[in-house]
């Protein structure tokens, strides 16, 4: 992963959480300008729902002093069955250094496997009309029972220029499409510089994209948990499957291109020092 700063930086901006809360309904959470994403909506499929009951902090079995954060979604095999989650952090995100730990599960924690489910880490813009040419997104998305054409445990890297939602689905994106497991923890890096979105797992870059497909807009920081809208996405009707991804912390540093060693060095710093959260990006980027 390439080296040092990006031009024209003025000072750094740094956004850390260490999801150090005790529920959705901690104010810290809404003060830290967190959103938990409520109600019938997409994507997912028709009739899903999204509950903020979906997002809890849970001790870290491996380190008694660290907290995590736990997205779930549950199913019975039909769509109005299908709870969701999602969080978000404001939209004022831009170029520079994207990285968060993120667990992903191949299967439930509960009931029978096999239902098509997306575990994502992601960026986006508000998509102001069909085909916005500012929309923005760049996108970490797990798809560990296959989907979207493929069979089997499936990473997939995207890059958004734009889309159309009505009357029919329309995309303009690019992507890479890794086919094996990637359940257990690891650290996503996305670094937007330059004119290049770089894809890094575990250190090791998987994906450049740029072009039409670099950001334009402001986006948020976004994580989420969804089963996907296609034939044969639900096993049929029957018990309660339940899922889940764990986040220990997120990161950003505004227009400053950083290393996984240099992040993880950071986010030590900050741990050492007892600091749970800190956001100075000003949105101005």
């Amino acid at each position: 992963m390439a080296q040092g700063k990006m031009e024209q930086t003025e000072d750094i901006q740094i956004l850390f959480d260490d999801f150090d809360y005790t529920g959705p309904e901690d104010k810290n959470l809404a003060g830290f300008k967190w959103s938990v994403k409520e109600g019938i909506a997409g994507p997912g499929p028709v009739g899903c729902s999204w509950s903020r009951d979906n997002i809890s902090f849970i001790s870290d079995l491996e380190n008694s002093k660290n907290k995590i954060m736990r997205l779930s979604a549950s199913t019975d095999g039909t769509a109005s069955g299908c709870s969701h989650a999602e969080i978000l952090h404001e939209t004022k995100y831009f170029e520079g250094t994207y990285a968060a730990r993120v667990r992903f599960s191949d299967k439930p924690q509960a009931g029978e496997n096999g239902d098509k489910i997306n575990e994502t880490f992601f960026t986006i813009s508000p998509l102001r009309y069909a085909n916005d040419p500012l929309y923005s997104e760049c996108d970490f998305e797990y798809l560990a029972n296959g989907g979207w054409g493929r069979e089997g445990a499936t990473m997939w890297l995207t890059s958004w220029h734009t889309y159309e939602d009505f009357p029919d689905f329309k995309m303009d994106n690019i992507n890479n499409a890794i086919g094996e497991s990637h359940e257990g923890w690891h650290v996503l890096v996305c670094v937007a510089a330059a004119g290049e979105v770089k894809y890094y797992i575990d250190g090791v870059l998987r994906a450049v994209h740029g072009e039409r497909f670099y950001p334009r807009a402001l986006m948020n920081i976004s994580f989420n948990l969804w089963f996907l809208n296609e034939e044969g996405a639900l096993l049929p009707e029957g018990g309660k499957r339940t899922y889940t991804m764990d986040v220990d912390w997120v990161f950003h540093s505004a227009n400053q291109i950083m290393t996984s060693e240099e992040i993880a060095d950071c986010i030590n710093a900050y741990r050492t020092r007892g600091i749970k959260r800190f956001d100075s990006v000003n949105g101005n980027t």
